[in-house]
């Protein structure tokens, strides 16, 4: 059984980790000879990580635990399919999974088993930026090996993971687990950085044997910009499993007997890049009023133009305004001026002429 969760990363650089930009490069972090998507070049977008478990389930388990549940043995494989849509009009999602043009693939960075080793499998960096190279917690999965631990957080040997990417698919291989320590089965009731006491996840009593466990990064492209606002999704789901039993001579098809926990969607909305507008008012020393008009204004205009002039070593009022772009003050243009920020500095005219005009910044 198949268990992926996600852990939500911003923004940031995989060849500059901390600069906050959006490149990722496996050209300039090529890892290994088995890194994945060693010649993707640079792509902008976000990481997410899972985190992934193989269990042994019986779905009458509070009453029968595992009993007459039959170990698998040799190699384990799945697929993890990657799926992208796109919000439109109607409110509904059109597939744009692929590599063709307005179409989107999702990339697998790295993998390993669910360890604190910082680097995966591949070589790559999977702790950048403040982030946990592995996933714990109520929403994570125990450690791939080293149990029995008191707190019940590790499996006892969770083997050896392979990934390999084609397309929108991601075939996994796990091999080499064991169950037994010191001739005792022995599996995990929580998941790792729990305490003693803390909720019970698994283990015999509830039917859920966590034998292995894995986690993989996966970098979710998406454009630098959008026209409008736009919704992108990604989906990533497991299916075709396929093992071996103890009983059985080959490795054959699995039906899961648990399936809610299958799947994991995130979202990343985007929304068309703002501007906002700086102006300087420059109006007669000690105006109290509304520098936009009437004789105090030193422009010729109402609200303000290039022939704003003083005399010579007089005082003037400079009061400053900031207001969005075309969009003005919808919620899709830029959020961090949202009303007209007024000010006032009095300095003494050097010049015969002052012009007032607007400091424009986008972004």
């Amino acid at each position: 059984m198949l268990k992926p969760n996600e852990a939500y990363v911003s923004r940031f650089a995989i060849d500059e980790y901390a600069d906050g930009s959006a490149s990722f490069d496996a050209n300039d972090l090529p890892g290994n000879a088995g890194a994945p998507n060693k010649t993707s070049g640079a792509v902008n977008g976000r990481i997410f990580g899972y985190a992934l478990q193989l269990q042994m389930v019986n779905v009458n388990g509070t009453v029968k635990h595992l009993k007459g549940v039959e170990l698998p043995q040799g190699e384990i494989n799945f697929d993890i399919k990657l799926e992208v849509t796109k919000s439109v009009n109607s409110g509904a999602y059109n597939d744009i999974t692929g590599t063709g043009p307005g179409q989107i693939m999702p990339l697998l960075w790295d993998f390993k088993p669910n360890s604190r080793a910082a680097n995966g499998n591949g070589g790559r960096n999977m702790a950048f930026a403040g982030v946990s190279s592995y996933i714990g917690g109520g929403i994570g999965a125990p450690l791939n090996s080293g149990g029995p631990d008191t707190i019940r957080t590790l499996c006892v040997n969770g083997g050896t993971w392979t990934m390999t990417q084609t397309g929108d698919t991601i075939s996994v291989s796990v091999d080499a687990y064991e169950f037994i320590k010191n001739n005792i089965y022995e599996w995990p009731l929580r998941n790792e950085g729990a305490t003693a006491g803390s909720a019970i996840y698994y283990g015999e009593d509830r039917g859920i044997g966590v034998f292995s466990a894995g986690f993989m990064q996966v970098v979710f492209p998406i454009p630098d910009s959008v026209d409008a606002s736009t919704a992108f999704r990604l989906e990533v789901s497991d299916t075709n499993l396929r093992t071996r039993t103890l009983s059985e001579s080959s490795a054959a098809a699995k039906t899961q007997p648990v399936t809610n926990d299958d799947s994991s969607t995130v979202q990343v909305e985007l929304v068309p890049r703002g501007s906002y507008d700086k102006y300087s008012y420059l109006s007669k020393e000690n105006e109290t009023g509304s520098p936009y008009w009437a004789d105090s204004n030193l422009s010729s205009m109402n609200a303000m133009g290039p022939d704003a002039w003083a005399p010579y070593g007089s005082n003037i009022s400079i009061f400053g305004a900031a207001v969005t772009g075309a969009e003005r003050f919808l919620k899709s243009d830029v959020q961090a001026v949202v009303r007209r920020q007024g000010g006032r500095h009095e300095r003494n005219a050097r010049r015969a002429h002052a012009h007032a005009g607007p400091q424009h910044c986008s972004g």
